[in-house]
């Protein structure tokens, strides 16, 4: 949800597809970080005030969003493709950036599952990439690391789980971590595992975050036994399957 709001006040428009959260309830935590508004506080803003800071926002010409909510085990390449050419030709809506929450709860459009999940899930990398290549836009999702790297502060890309083909696939794979010492100080670890873009001068940082507003923001990077931890990257993820580089540009808003 951070990922689609900083993109969309980045002027990109925007599609999240969630495969688990009702379209509602993805909309409240992004008006969460928008607005700078604790979500469980924001039914109580009263109607009159949250359509006046939602205009204001419209004013600062950010990118459009949409978020279409698939029932999980349901969402394919196919269905994404159809959505994208309905958006273009009835709303005048053509994605910069797509999100897919997330990928393992995807199916394939080409392939029957065969109880071999790294084949099938490489399917569905490769399908899901394919969409972000002719769409020409970015792509994000995500996949949960396997069990025994669940609790990792220094997980390794093979770790990945579900498919080694996910990350074989993905432009850019970065792992999330969350420990109860960094749950202590409001912080959440990164560590890029892949990339395609440049060096890996950047490996493992640490971000703020406050969950309540769905927000991250920078904080003082501290040198640590793994030796590299460095300042924040641009923006925040964990599987890329895009091959589009996105700079910031004036959008328009829904």
């Amino acid at each position: 949800v951070y990922l689609a709001s900083m993109y969309k006040k980045m002027g990109f428009n925007v599609l999240y597809i969630s495969n688990e959260m009702s379209e509602d309830e993805v909309m409240k935590r992004v008006d969460g970080n928008l607005l700078d508004i604790e979500t469980q506080f924001i039914d109580r803003l009263g109607k009159s005030k949250y359509v006046s800071k939602i205009s204001e926002l419209k004013s600062k010409g950010q990118g459009r969003l949409k978020v279409k909510e698939y029932a999980t085990g349901t969402c394919s390449s196919n269905r994404i493709r159809s959505l994208l050419k309905d958006y273009r030709l009835k709303e005048n809506f053509v994605p910069d950036v797509i999100i897919v929450d997330y990928l393992t709860i995807c199916i394939s459009s080409r392939v029957s599952y065969n109880g071999n999940m790294g084949d099938y899930y490489t399917k569905v990398a490769e399908e899901l990439r394919a969409v972000a290549q002719d769409f020409n836009c970015a792509m994000w999702s995500a996949s949960q690391m396997q069990t025994q790297a669940m609790d990792s502060t220094d997980p390794e890309l093979k770790e990945l789980g579900m498919s080694q083909g996910i990350a074989k696939t993905a432009d850019l794979v970065w792992a999330v971590a969350r420990t109860e010492e960094l749950d202590r100080i409001g912080q959440i670890l990164f560590k890029q595992l892949k990339t395609r873009y440049h060096h890996e001068k950047i490996r493992r940082w640490t971000m703020g975050i406050t969950i309540a507003k769905q927000q991250f923001y920078e904080v003082e990077q501290v040198d640590t036994n793994q030796g590299d931890m460095q300042q924040l990257p641009p923006s925040t993820g964990i599987n890329r399957l895009g091959n589009n580089e996105l700079g910031s540009r004036n959008g328009h808003s829904d």
